[in-house]
């Protein structure tokens, strides 16, 4: 007989690099009891294949979607995308994540003329079991260059003056331009590698914001996270006979 090792389907969590850690999300995911794994790419931990996941979130990165020759993980991730949406396995993406998702999806990525960072308000344009119990403008962190414009077929669920924030393609896959899962010690390892970057003279008046604002900023982000955590394992298929429950 041949070594047929069953395949263990749980909620793959890809993390690009270091400073970027699921933090709230696996919080969430570990207090609802729901299975989950971190494959960490800067490690060289391989990407998982689709039969393996449950669902799958994809977190932020400083790369950018068109950095494939400098990661050619990129476009792997892309085609993990595609293979969890043509079967429909639910998917989370943050950030670059969502980016991957919209370019994967037919979707365009462009460099913002000004970065987008700091404490910001956003507004909800369309109900979304992703944002359910959310009030219609919530305020989250923003850290990105890049911005998406949602790809064909998807639902733009929310936005800001100056960009597309969130995005659906049917009830399972999810993008958000924005970083909810932010702890109080990546704000603050965030905020002093940006003090300590090129940009950190241009950028002191939205860091010193972030200073000030850090206590609400950790509490509601916490609280938002937990929220689209919650939505998020509210799509996920039910687990296999034997499996923990949540």
């Amino acid at each position: 007989m041949g070594d047929e090792r069953e395949v263990v389907r749980e909620v793959v969590i890809v993390q690009h690099e270091s400073d970027d850690p699921p933090a709230i999300v696996a919080t969430t995911l570990h207090d609802a009891r729901v299975p989950f794994a971190v494959r960490c790419l800067h490690e060289g931990d391989p990407l998982p294949h689709v039969d393996a996941c449950r669902g799958l979130i994809v977190l932020g990165g400083e790369m950018n979607v068109d950095d494939d020759d400098r990661h050619p993980w990129l476009e792997a991730e892309r085609e993990l995308l595609r293979a969890c949406l043509r079967r429909s396995v639910p998917v989370l993406s943050i950030c670059l994540g969502a980016q991957q998702l919209a370019a994967a999806a037919g979707g365009q990525t462009y460099r913002r003329e000004i970065p987008e960072i700091g404490w910001l308000p956003i507004e909800v344009r369309r109900d979304s079991r992703l944002f359910a119990g959310l009030p219609s403008t919530f305020w989250a962190l923003e850290w990105h260059d890049y911005s998406f414009h949602a790809p064909p077929g998807a639902r733009l669920i929310a936005e800001r003056s100056d960009g597309e924030q969130a995005f659906e393609l049917g009830d399972v896959a999810w993008g958000v331009q924005f970083h909810p899962e932010v702890s109080a010690e990546m704000l603050d390892l965030w905020i002093a590698e940006e003090a300590a970057g090129t940009h950190a003279g241009e950028r002191a008046a939205i860091l010193d914001d972030l200073r000030r604002r850090r206590a609400q900023v950790v509490d509601e982000s916490r609280r938002l996270c937990r929220t689209l955590t919650v939505n998020f394992i509210s799509a996920l298929p039910r687990p296999e006979a034997g499996s923990p429950t949540p």
